[in-house]
């Protein structure tokens, strides 16, 4: 696929073209504020999905509050930058201006790290195509690396079990929305935010298939039958909503979305309800069942079919997350898939050791004839 000629890290200008941008000096004294608006008005023009664009949003809350909003872009000094991306390695609270989450008392994750300085990376170098800053400021940002090998955020299949069971036996209780949901998003390898966004009209049971919209837009997700069967049942007892999304929130009297379409995090809490019934005691969350589907496709079929799986937009991410494997599972793939497991069957089986050195007189002859 091509890349956004806006987003390219390379020039798209005609070599004779010349400009005060060309010449290092700034053609704008835009504030950062009016900037970001324009950034994000682009991505909205360019057809990136409404979530993607509050994703950005939400990322550039503390390069705004580093910088102000007030400032003006072109001023902005490497160096400045520099102390941006220190002062994400010392915070000590995350969640602390959330809108409904608790403050949590511990230091950004390197995910959460590469996505604060991924978002004004890629927003510093839309602004230099732009014309709005003299140079490219944000070839100063250096993401952090990250272990795209790692293996300990996939959920393991005895835990999936586990979660199913937990949801089969609320399902059992006369509540099979959740057992309806986990099945899909198992099936499918569907993103957590293109569950919620799931309507009831992108549903074609018969065909066992689905519409479903998110960060890389419209694609068809394919599941089984026993999924059909599961969002038969949900969809039979579903409370009449105002919305034509298939799954909503809680209808107790208690509830702040009750019967609204269900919210992201509230697919956390009944992902997190399951595992603590269930006794899941590895990851247990919504993105952790996606690793688990592409890993499991990994293991069995190409990259470009994982690719459409996800719905990843570049085979390169695929690549990137499941074609590194751990030791474990390598070591057990060289067992099962060396070229030499058929040479031992038709010696007879794994016991070759034993034949080999049956009769060490003979090797030995056979060896002082060759010598």
């Amino acid at each position: 696929m091509a890349m956004d000629p806006e987003l390219s890290p390379f020039p798209t200008r005609s070599p004779c073209f010349v400009s005060f941008v060309n010449l290092g000096f700034a053609v704008t004294d835009m504030t950062l504020s009016e900037a970001i608006d324009k950034f994000l008005t682009y991505l909205e023009g360019a057809g990136r999905t409404a979530e993607t664009i509050v994703s950005y949003r939400r990322r550039f809350v503390r390069f705004l509050a580093h910088f102000g909003p007030g400032r003006e872009l072109a001023s902005i000094a490497p160096e400045e930058l520099d102390s941006f991306a220190a002062s994400l390695r010392t915070v000590a609270t995350v969640y602390d201006n959330h809108s409904h989450r608790k403050p949590v008392h511990r230091k950004l994750s390197e995910p959460t790290v590469y996505d604060y300085l991924q978002a004004p990376k890629t927003f510093l170098r839309f602004c230099h195509r732009r014309g709005y800053t003299a140079t490219d400021l944000g070839q100063h940002l250096e993401l952090p690396q990250l272990d795209h090998g790692r293996h300990d955020n996939v959920m393991s299949r005895q835990d999936l079990y586990r979660l199913l069971d937990a949801a089969y036996a609320r399902a059992l209780a006369g509540r099979p929305r959740d057992l309806a949901m986990l099945m899909f998003m198992v099936d499918t390898g569907c993103r957590r935010g293109e569950l919620v966004n799931l309507r009831i009209n992108d549903l074609r049971l018969a065909a066992l298939e689905a519409d479903v919209y998110g960060k890389t837009g419209r694609r068809q997700v394919d599941y089984t039958l026993v999924t059909a069967q599961a969002l038969e049942v949900w969809l039979s007892i579903r409370p009449a909503a105002g919305h034509p999304y298939v799954f909503t929130g809680d209808m107790r009297p208690t509830s702040r979305n009750r019967g609204g379409q269900l919210k992201p995090d509230a697919v956390n809490k009944i992902f997190a309800r399951l595992a603590q019934q269930a006794g899941v005691r590895g990851p247990g969350n919504p993105h952790a069942v996606r690793h688990l589907v592409g890993q499991t496709w990994a293991d069995n079929v190409n990259l470009e079919l994982v690719r459409q799986k996800l719905g990843h937009r570049n085979i390169t991410t695929t690549a990137m997350i499941y074609a590194h494997q751990d030791l474990s599972r390598v070591k057990a793939a060289t067992q099962l898939y060396s070229p030499l497991v058929g040479y031992r069957r038709e010696l007879g089986g794994d016991n070759l050791a034993v034949e080999l050195w049956s009769e060490p007189a003979a090797f030995e002859q056979e060896d002082e004839q060759h010598d």
